[in-house]
Order: structure tokens, then sequence, then C-alpha cells
């Protein structure tokens, strides 16, 4: 198995992090493919609560995959529940792919219901 930092694909609207009141700090991608041309994406950072220690309301990050054409090829969320968050949470997300070039990432926290 190969492993490759693609840290430098990813990509924070800012603006939506204000809207769902986290930040997203110290994010890191890493591709892990094996010799059929099957690969994983493991994407983790920290969620901090702009406003004190607390969220206000339930957060899910969702990590989109881009490829060169610009299509989503992948994606998943990471949830943050508002009653157990204190100040940062970590995240820890995974998707898979097949056969297809990884051109950009995607991550933006969105409120849920």
């Amino acid at each position: 198995m190969s492993k490759k930092d693609v840290t430098s694909l990813i990509e924070r609207l800012e603006k939506f992090e204000q809207r769902a009141g986290v930040r997203l700090e110290a994010l890191s991608a890493f591709a892990e493919s094996d010799d059929d041309g099957e690969f994983t994406v493991t994407v983790r950072g920290e969620a901090h609560s702009i406003k004190g220690d607390n969220l206000s309301h339930d957060v899910s990050v969702v990590v989109s995959l881009f490829d060169k054409a610009g299509r989503v090829v992948g994606t998943t969320s990471e949830y943050l529940d508002s009653d157990n968050f204190f100040g940062f949470e970590t995240i820890d997300a995974y998707v898979e792919l097949s056969g297809t070039s990884l051109a950009k990432i995607r991550i933006v926290p969105k409120v849920s219901d």
C-alpha cells in the first residue's frame, strides 16, 4: 500500500464555518491506495466552537471529494452533538474510492436539525 499526503487539496468555506459556529483547524488528508486502484482518503482535524466552549446547535461536518472534472466522487460526514460538545472535538472521516483521480477535498460544516 502507498500513502500520499493530499492535505493541499483541502478547501474550507469559512463563511459556512461562521454560520455553523465552528472553526476547523489542524486539518490533514491522506490517500492510501492498494494495487487494485482502490484507495481510502482519511481526513482528520478539529472543530472548535467559535463562541465559548459550547455549540448552540448540532453540526454535521461534510467531507466531499471531487475528481478533475469537478464531479463529487465520494462523501461522508461527521456529526457534532451540541449536548456532548465542549470546546472542540476531533474529526476523523474516511471515504473509499475506486479508479478515479482526486482533485479537491471540500469540508463544510452545516447546522443539523
